[in-house]
């Protein structure tokens, strides 16, 4: 049968005798929730749909047509949260890894599950793909402006603990430097725990004893085994295993284990023959496994070798007593009591199972999120642009790339003064032409429109949110009474076709310097990049998505490939390289294994107007403003025919950098794209910091200075991005307009996916 779902999806769900629904389990259930499944490099991998392979990856490219929350072989890093039931109302939730895709797994299985926050932390090691969600657990966290509250704990080695000391100091430090401004940020309890079989430890409740094992020659990362009754095994990251650890979680060791959940990229079937669990739920997979092809091939497995082997996927969830298997069916998991029949996300296959088989690896199809279409290099935009009142060479494409669709521009090629907002209503309420896109969505289009030249030059606006993006995350799980609208858009509207679906800012610029050849230009890689090389800072929503660059690299096993120029300040060079020693260091230690990681070659650039630097032919002028009253950021002032400045992230202009953008100091911009991250909503103050509630920031501009700020500079038009969920798209255009036709330069809010032909 088919139950609702937040987003309109039907989710397959088990069905008990005689085909009708079986009952939730009580609520008395522990229960475990798959959050991610795959490997470090998360699947689709995105070289497979931007650098197609022939013949086309299938796995890869079954992302294009099938949304995530239906589609098994869609994995985001390994994760899993335990939701614990000690007594029998009382849950706690305990989340084990956070990494690159943490707020993706939030927002598509907190919501559906319906887990309301995260009680404690465990850390599996320190790689990219295990802790770069740090900084969004403020998502899972209660809100408050100053930080004081109880903050989460979270276990991790002693090695781990002094990688992400470097990695993320503001995450670590207790106290704030003399004269330093409060941020809002993850508040966290350090807990180092011993690698050790012997030591184990407690957190909410439930004893986690640690496992090591081997993950490449030199390099321990931790398993954890837990449970009373039922004994579940979690290890993520392994090559192999101590002989003492796998005597521990061994039938012929330590005592059968109820479920193993197991790494699956290298000799894990004999791994599995070895320890011999009740069963075993493969994580790990990269976009070589297909689900349902393996699966079969499992369960073949599995009925010769007596030991129950499934691959798992993201968003199951599989009910377990952790004093004792639960046995019932329900959300799309099949548990003992319903052997005949399993789900894997809406396909059900024939499968028998042992008499006494307890949880099977369902897919839950649930309520979600879609994930951003990948723009990327090579890619041509597709819908239709209309010509603004600028110069021939300027136009503002209205459907984004591929499968992207945007609200009007707010001039059109028939008039040269804005519409109405009832004008734009009513064309907006007309219905479109479909355009067909490859990920089978339609788009938005002018019927007959021509297409832009291939010598065109474009802006691809990649993100415009803030830091914790849109939809705030905290607005779903922990929702305010009455909901956030802006964030509640996103359960019903998928993000290519929501305004109001914000990644962490950052801009393509695709450049045509010929008639042929395009050069592809990134500023900035923040933490939501692979939904999405300058860098304006070092902040985790500029460079977190730095070790997921290797997806838009050619590939190489061995990593003899041309490295791409990444231009950055010496301050943002000093912290990368504590952050990511690995993409910086130019040779390996002796004895080193080779990791397949993205291929950099740093260039330090000077803070300096006067100092300006080429790439890709295109040359740039660094415009050093202030982010907060201590931090330099910088923004960037390009092209030869059309000028354009993209300053992302400001609190207060220097006069000299104003000086060199404004009307009356250097010359008139033809584009400025700046920082508005919130105006004043009181209607939302339960839910906003002071500084929101009266539409002001330390670090930001907001929505009055942002606009004193295009006046003075006084561009012949202006883009705004950085925006919270405070922000809605289709309204505050509407103010926009008004403002834009008194004070005669027109201003919008831009939005993901946005896609700007202009001759740079």
């Amino acid at each position: 049968m088919a139950s609702s779902v937040p987003n309109g999806h039907g989710a397959a769900t088990a069905t008990g005798e005689g085909g009708t629904p079986p009952p939730p389990p009580p609520s008395s259930s522990s229960s475990l929730v798959f959050l991610g499944t795959g490997c470090s490099s998360a699947v689709p991998n995105a070289r497979c749909l931007i650098q197609p392979p022939d013949p086309p990856c299938a796995v890869c490219s079954q992302s294009l047509s099938v949304a995530p929350e239906l589609n098994p072989n869609y994995r985001c890093n390994t994760s899993l949260l335990i939701d614990y039931c000690q007594d029998e109302n009382a849950h706690k939730y305990i989340l084990i890894d956070v990494g690159k895709t943490f707020r993706e797994q939030v927002l598509r299985w907190f919501v559906h599950h319906k887990i309301p926050c995260v009680d404690s932390i465990i850390l599996t090691h320190e790689h990219a793909d295990a802790i770069l969600g740090l900084d969004d657990v403020r998502i899972v966290q209660s809100f408050s402006p100053t930080n004081d509250i109880e903050p989460t704990p979270i276990y991790l080695s002693q090695f781990a603990m002094d990688s992400i000391a470097q990695k993320f100091p503001y995450l670590v430090r207790k106290k704030l430097k003399e004269g330093e401004e409060v941020r809002r940020v993850a508040q966290l309890d350090w807990r180092v725990i011993e690698s050790d079989l012997q030591i184990p430890f407690v957190t909410s409740g439930l004893e986690f004893v640690p496992l090591p094992v081997i993950h490449g020659e030199d390099y321990i990362c931790l398993g954890f085994l837990f449970g009373r009754k039922s004994k579940v095994a979690y290890i993520s990251d392994v090559s192999w295993f101590p002989p003492s650890t796998e005597h521990a979680i061994s039938k012929s060791g330590g005592g059968q284990l109820d479920l193993l959940i197991l790494d699956c990229l290298s000799r894990t079937l004999d791994a599995v023959k070895r320890i011999c669990p009740k069963r075993a739920l493969l994580i790990g997979m990269t976009d070589e496994m297909d689900h349902h092809k393996d699966n079969e091939t499992l369960e073949e497995w599995s009925r010769r070798e007596g030991i129950d082997v499934q691959l798992a996927r993201d968003g199951s969830r599989v009910y377990i007593d952790l004093s004792g298997i639960f046995l019932s069916s329900y959300d799309g998991i099949l548990l003992a009591s319903t052997p005949s029949v399993v789900i894997f996300g809406g396909y059900e296959s024939d499968r028998k199972w042992p008499e006494d088989a307890g949880e099977c690896a369902g897919g839950g199809a649930g309520g979600g999120f879609l994930m951003k279409a990948v723009v990327g290099s090579g890619r041509q935009g597709r819908g239709t642009y209309l010509q603004n009142d600028l110069p021939n060479h300027f136009r503002i494409f209205s459907s984004p790339p591929d499968s992207v669709s945007v609200s009007p521009p707010l001039t059109d090629s028939s008039s040269s003064s804005p519409r109405s907002p009832a004008e734009r209503r009513e064309a907006s309420s007309s219905p479109p032409m479909a355009a067909s896109v490859p990920n089978g969505h339609s788009v938005a289009g002018e019927g007959g429109t021509p297409a832009p030249p291939p010598s065109s030059s474009s802006l691809v606006f990649l993100g415009t949110g803030c830091s914790s993006a849109v939809p705030n995350a905290r607005c779903l799980i922990q929702p305010p009474d009455p909901p956030c609208a802006v964030c509640s858009q996103s359960l019903s509207v998928p993000p290519e076709l929501n305004p109001n679906y914000r990644c962490n800012t950052s801009l393509l610029i695709d450049y045509c310097q010929d008639e042929v050849t395009h050069k592809y230009i990134l500023i900035d890689v923040g933490k939501t990049f692979r939904e999405q090389i300058i860098l304006t800072h070092e902040h985790a929503d500029a460079i977190l998505g730095l070790d997921d660059v290797r997806i838009v690299q050619p590939f190489s096993p061995t990593n003899d490939i041309e490295p791409t120029p990444i231009y950055l300040s010496q301050f943002a060079m000093n912290s990368i390289a504590q952050k990511f020693p690995y993409l910086v260091r130019k040779k390996l230690k002796e004895g080193e294994e080779v990791r397949r990681v993205a291929q950099l070659d740093w260039r330090v650039i000077e803070s300096d107007l006067q100092k300006p630097f080429v790439t890709s032919g295109l040359e740039f002028v660094p415009l050093p403003v202030i982010h907060g009253e201590d931090y330099v950021c910088l923004g960037f002032l390009f092209g030869r025919k059309s000028k354009v400045a993209y300053i992302s992230d400001v609190s207060r202009f220097p006069p000299s950098t104003e000086h060199a953008i404004s009307k009356s100091g250097e010359g008139q911009l033809d584009l400025l794209i700046l920082d508005c991250l919130y105006r004043t909503n009181m209607l939302c103050a339960d839910i906003l910091s002071p500084c929101e509630q009266t539409g002001s920031h330390n670090v930001h501009l907001c929505w009055d200075q942002t606009l004193d700020a295009v006046k003075r500079i006084c561009p012949k038009r202006a883009l705004l991005i950085g925006m919270t969920h405070e922000m809605d798209h289709h309204k505050d255009n509407e103010t926009l307009e008004e403002w834009s036709r008194r004070e005669g330069i027109d201003v919008q809010l831009a939005r993901d996916g946005l896609r700007v032909y202009i001759d740079l």
